[in-house]
């Protein structure tokens, strides 16, 4: 089976969380989600993280900025041949201000409302924010 490790990042200021609806991508087209991709070879979790978001939607994290908020691994395809591993983080602290960085890949980033959030939400992002932001391991 093969592995494939995935970062994702909730920024969030006061009530509200930022989320990309993802267009251009081989994976959630048409979801909500946090900006986040593929952790490269001899990347840490964190240093993609950082990366990610830069790339997405222009802003600098601080590594030590980022709290854990959940690690979900989940066996993909009908066949069950690419074992998945995401891991969430959430930021309350950034410099600059989030643009469409790769609009060939999502649409402009949009601040939701933790009590409002769009119908078509990642239910992995969903749990994460269900759960209050609070770190947890689960296994799909």
């Amino acid at each position: 089976m093969g592995t494939r490790r995935v970062v994702n990042v909730l920024l969030r200021q006061d009530d509200r969380v930022l989320l990309l609806k993802r267009t251009g991508t081989e994976a959630w087209v048409g979801s909500y989600t946090s900006p986040g991709g593929g952790v490269d070879e001899g990347e840490t979790y964190h240093q993609a993280a950082v990366r990610e978001v830069r790339e997405e939607i222009g802003v600098e994290v601080n590594p030590d900025d980022l709290v854990f908020a959940g690690l979900f691994d989940k066996a993909w395809r009908k066949d069950k041949t690419v074992q998945v591993s995401y891991v969430f983080f959430t930021a309350h602290t950034w410099q600059g201000e989030p643009y469409n960085a790769e609009p060939h890949k999502h649409a402009d980033p949009e601040w939701f409302s933790l009590s409002q959030l769009p119908e078509t939400i990642s239910p992995l992002e969903k749990m994460v924010i269900e759960r209050d932001f609070q770190p947890d391991l689960v296994v799909m």
